[in-house]
């Protein structure tokens, strides 16, 4: 009696048997699949193609000291990248960052007014601790949140560490320390190991756990001795960050920030490079000199002068001729000056320098109009290259509140409650009431407008569908608080009003318009 095979042993004999009988010349003549035509192996155009494969730590940090040099000196001599960092700083901080508290009164059991009374409240304590958050103790906090930016576009990333010291006259302690990127370091600078990379040390699990950092800049220190590091814990006792590391996060695993200008460094400096070439060609072109030619035969007189209106000799130990104006240049017998033509300016210069822009503007994700500050499209075209530039904005600022700008307004409030200064009931024991309590928004000036009566005229239909409130309005349009504002203008009717009143009535003489009416009538 044959015994009955199972269901794996019958799938394996059906393969088995399909594959021999497609067996032969049959996968032979299948096609096969090309895949990607851009791999270089595959393709004649690119197999000179240098690529790597490794992790984010090594594709990262080992290149990092010479990618913050070279982007510090595009920001310092290449007017391209200075005025990308402008647009920046100009698009999100603008005239600085303001936080509008949005507390949740549903989790904290508020009424409208009560909210209103906190919002007011938390606003007014915020504003005090703004005031003396440099540890420097003169640099406004406008300008930090400026310094803080540009550290992390210029350098990748910027280290914010959290202190604590009560100045005569300050209302708060807290006081932040901006660290760096070049600081921040591997101590005695050992090389990268599992534990700390580029300064950052991690734990086991991969958790950061701290930073190190060198007491004084590496381009400051004049002695070796003086080179003394720090640890930071990323963490403190109480669950509230120490430090932070603000950076844009490409590849997981990643350590440091990567400067804002590396993937246009090269492009950048040669296209810098270049326009100084052709500004030094359009000087030459500029001048009036020439070559000495020699007709053939002709006797090289090595005792030639040349003499000016004075008779000075003006050759010089070099062999080169230093011709002034108004010189008179007496050249021996078969000798003859030729004048270059220099084709200068170029009249290609300007559409290849554009076509340059367009891409660096791509990768820095700054429209081509405003990379340049030159608008010359139509409406249509300039308001979509402004709405683009707007987006990128926005996505920065979220970015820098949520790796900055909130944690600080944490670290305020946690020591306004502390303190005594405010009340904010849970705040320190439940967590979900102390998210209720940081609620806010960041608000700031909004994008550039084209056509400011459309715009006054979309914020007016954006007020009546609630869709925005006054104060924000005012922020992003023209600065300033809706309170001061109301009061102000309040005042101002008040006034009209009361002239209004007190001044003598005249009677205002019949426009030109209404007697045409009356004859037309």
């Amino acid at each position: 009696m044959k015994k009955r095979m199972n269901l794996r042993q019958r799938l394996g004999r059906s393969v088995v048997g399909i594959a021999a009988r497609f067996s032969g010349d049959l996968f032979v003549r299948m096609p096969q699949s090309i895949g990607y035509t851009g791999v270089p192996s595959r393709s004649k155009r690119i197999r000179g193609w240098q690529m790597g494969s490794g992790s984010a730590a090594t594709e990262t940090l080992p290149d990092l000291p010479e990618l913050r040099s070279a982007s510090s000196d595009l920001i310092r001599n290449t007017p391209l990248a200075a005025g990308a960092m402008h647009t920046n700083v100009s698009g999100v901080i603008g005239t600085g960052l303001q936080f509008r508290p949005a507390l949740r009164r549903e989790l904290l059991g508020l009424s409208r007014e009560e909210a209103q009374k906190k919002s007011d409240e938390i606003t007014r304590e915020l504003n005090l601790a703004f005031k003396t958050l440099s540890w420097e103790g003169n640099i406004p906090w406008i300008d930090l949140q400026e310094i803080i930016l540009r550290g992390v576009l210029e350098k990748g990333d910027i280290g914010i560490a959290r202190r604590y010291q009560k100045r005569p006259g300050d209302t708060y302690g807290l006081k932040i320390v901006l660290i760096e990127g070049e600081r921040i370091s591997n101590p005695g600078n050992l090389p990268d190991s599992d534990r700390i990379k580029g300064g950052v040390q991690f734990a086991k699990d991969g958790k950061v756990e701290g930073y190190h950092f060198t007491k004084h800049h590496p381009g400051d220190i004049a002695k070796p001795e003086d080179r003394k590091w720090s640890y930071v814990p990323a963490v403190g006792q109480n669950g509230l960050p120490l430090m932070l590391l603000p950076m844009v996060h490409l590849r997981p695993g990643q350590p440091r920030g990567v400067p804002y200008f590396a993937p246009i460094m090269e492009l950048a400096k040669l296209l810098s490079d270049y326009t100084v070439y052709e500004a030094d060609a359009a000087k030459n072109a500029a001048k009036l000199f020439g070559f000495i030619e020699r007709q053939a035969g002709a006797d090289i007189d090595d005792g030639q002068h040349v003499l000016d209106t004075g008779g000075s000799d003006v050759k010089t130990d070099d062999d080169e001729i230093n011709i002034e104006d108004g010189s008179i240049v007496d050249l021996p017998e078969g000798q003859s000056i030729k004048i270059p033509e220099h084709g200068r300016p170029n009249s290609g210069f300007d559409p290849f320098v554009v076509a340059m822009l367009r891409q660096i503007g791509v990768a820095l994700e700054i429209p081509f109009e405003l990379l340049i500050k030159h608008f010359t499209a139509s409406y249509t075209a300039s308001r979509a290259a402004l709405e683009l530039a707007w987006q990128y904005f926005k996505r920065r600022r979220g970015w820098l509140s949520r790796h900055a700008l909130n944690v600080i307004v944490e670290w305020i409030l946690v020591e306004a409650v502390a303190s005594g200064r405010l009340e904010l009931p849970g705040f320190n024991d439940d967590p979900v009431k102390r998210q209720a309590w940081l609620s806010g928004e960041w608000l700031g000036s909004q994008r550039m407008s084209i056509d400011p009566l459309k715009e006054a005229k979309a914020d007016e239909v954006d007020i009546k569908t609630r869709t925005k409130t006054r104060q924000q309005v005012m922020i992003e349009r023209t600065g300033g608080q809706f309170d001061e504002k109301h009061d102000q203008l309040a005042h101002e009717d008040s006034r009209i009003a009361q002239d209004a009143t007190t001044s003598p009535t005249q009677e205002e003489p019949a426009s030109e318009d209404a007697d045409n009416d009356e004859d037309e009538e």
